[in-house]
């Protein structure tokens, strides 16, 4: 028996470089985009604000990155 050769992929003898090549994982973009509707929804559905009484400090940790704080927030439904 015989196999067909297709000499067509073996003509070209080179390197692929995947460095170039964005790779990722198949349900990265769905994702992106779920999170993108899941909070786009909570911004149009409810007002963001601190609890009554205080104030909050928008300053962070210091680290390599910057850490933000814990705060407590009140979300209220929008009419």
């Amino acid at each position: 028996m015989s196999e067909m050769v297709d000499l067509r992929f073996l003509q070209h003898r080179g390197i692929i470089n995947l460095e170039k090549c964005k790779r990722s994982c198949a349900g990265e973009t769905l994702a992106k985009m779920e999170l993108f509707l899941f909070f786009t929804k909570l911004l149009q559905n409810f007002t963001f604000q601190s609890p009554p009484g205080v104030e909050v400090q928008l300053t962070c940790g210091v680290a390599i990155t910057s850490i933000p704080l814990e705060h407590e927030i009140c979300a209220l439904p929008r009419n």
